[in-house]
Order: structure tokens, then C-alpha cells, then sequence
């Protein structure tokens, strides 16, 4: 009867450290994840779309007939007032790898950002940061047809570099460790992920001049703020309304087709 207790004792404390490292290595990669998180929600119907596109495309990945279909950025559709182009392009995703790349790594870093600034403020940041990327891409590369939430991780990513750099001195050692983690992943995957024929670099610039500006926005009232703060934030704000309002016109006006048809 003793050692079957002793069994048991062994047997619950094993299992209660599995649950204690589980635990951990969840809020290691997804810190704070909840169904009360937006993110959550977003990431969620990104995946049923992806699982309706494929069903629809009869494959295990979607095809470009669907993926234009169901609404990827694509500049001759734009420019026929199918302006929710600038949009859905987040919630589509060409392969899995690209789903699974894009909704770890977004939701990674998006969970700790929402709960900084609160729901309101993140959906602001996650959807103009797309908008401006999307309509960037649209309008210096009108004949590719585009996918991902990247738009909008970029915007995040440049939120979160914004943050970090103005209140760097501020932060616990154990921020600090934390956010340097973070930006060392970051730094690899942006690496990898900012060149080749099949990357949306134009995209990623939009979010993430967008995602700095609005952070910066955010953090304005900080006191003993750096001298430069004030340059990045009226510069990237300039540049985002500058995309925000000559995008639309020029696109619906079809004039990069013009630009890339000249010989």
C-alpha cells in the first residue's frame, strides 16, 4: 500500500512538472495567449481561410485563380474599385509554411504588444500597418498578385523597435533579456524573409514605417524622450499619410501600369 502511494506521489509530480514546462514553454512563444486577445481571434479566422481556400482550390494549398478570388492584393482589381484589396490579403496564405511562418511569429509578437496598449490601439496598428504596406505594394509592384499577414507583422515589428529604443534605459534586466531575444529572432527572420523574387518587400516596408509611426504616436507624452524621437516619428508619420492619400488616386488612375509599360 506504501509504495503504491509513493507511486502515485512520484506519478503527479512528474505529471504536474510536465504541466509546469508545458506551461512555460507556451508563454515562452506565445506570452499572455488568450481567447480575450484579438490576435487570437484574427489568427483563428486566418486559419479556417486558409482550410476554405484550399477546399475551394480542390488541393492542399490554395491556387491563384482562388487566392484572386477571395480577395489577394492585386492592382488591376484595385484600380477597379475592389478596394477591400487592401485587407483581406491578411488572411489569406499561398502555402501552409507560409501560414505557419506568418501566424507564429505575428502571433508571437503581437500577443505582448496588445496587452502594452490595449485592443484598440494594437487593431489600429495591425490594420493600417497592412493598409499602407498593401497599397505600397500595389502601387511599385502593380502586376503581382499578394498574400500574407506579413504586412501587418512588419508593422508590429516596427512598433515594437520603436518601443524598445525609446525606453531602452527604463526597462527591468528581465525585459531587457526578454526584448533582445526577440530582436535577435527577429533580425534572422527578416532577414530571410526581406529578399528574393517571391517576397513582398514593399509590403513589409509600409507596415513597417506604419507600425513605427503609430507607436511613436503612442509613446509621445513619455518625458525625457531621445532628440531623435521626434525626426522618426513626423518622418514615418509623413511617409504613411504620403502613401495613404497618393496610393488610392494613382492606382485607381491605373498610372503604375503606364510607368511599367514604358520601354
Amino acid at each position: 500500500m506504501a509504495s503504491s502511494d509513493g507511486s502515485d506521489v512520484e506519478t503527479q509530480s512528474l505529471l504536474n512538472s510536465g504541466d509546469r514546462t508545458l506551461r512555460s514553454w507556451k508563454d515562452t512563444v506565445f506570452p499572455g495567449i488568450s481567447w480575450d486577445k484579438s490576435i487570437v481571434w484574427i489568427t483563428a479566422a486566418q486559419i479556417i481561410m486558409y482550410i476554405i481556400s484550399c477546399v475551394l482550390s480542390r488541393s492542399y494549398e490554395p491556387n491563384e485563380r482562388t487566392l484572386m478570388l477571395l480577395g489577394a492584393a492585386y492592382a488591376p482589381a484595385f484600380s477597379n474599385f475592389q478596394l477591400w484589396r487592401v485587407v483581406t490579403p491578411l488572411f489569406l496564405h499561398a502555402t501552409i509554411l507560409h501560414l505557419v511562418l506568418n501566424l507564429v511569429f505575428i502571433l508571437h509578437i503581437s500577443l505582448r504588444l496588445e496587452e502594452r496598449y490595449g485592443t484598440k490601439k494594437f487593431l489600429v496598428t495591425y490594420f493600417l500597418s497592412a493598409i499602407v504596406g498593401n497599397l505600397l505594394s500595389m502601387l511599385m509592384q502593380p502586376w503581382a498578385l499578394s498574400v500574407g499577414a506579413s504586412t501587418a507583422g512588419f508593422g508590429i515589428i516596427g512598433g515594437m523597435a520603436a518601443e524598445v529604443s525609446v525606453v531602452w534605459c527604463k526597462l527591468s534586466e528581465e525585459l531587457k533579456r526578454i526584448y533582445s531575444m526577440d530582436i535577435c529572432i527577429l533580425a534572422v527572420l527578416i532577414y530571410f524573409l526581406s529578399f528574393g523574387r517571391t517576397v513582398d518587400t514593399f509590403g513589409h516596408l509600409g507596415g513597417f514605417l506604419a507600425g513605427v509611426a503609430l507607436v511613436c504616436y503612442y509613446n509621445k507624452e513619455i518625458e525625457d524622450l531621445p532628440k531623435w524621437f521626434r525626426v522618426l516619428f513626423y518622418g514615418c508619420s509623413a511617409l504613411c499619410a504620403t502613401i495613404l492619400v497618393v496610393s488610392p488616386p494613382l492606382l485607381l488612375l491605373r498610372y503604375p501600369y503606364r510607368v511599367a509599360a514604358t520601354p
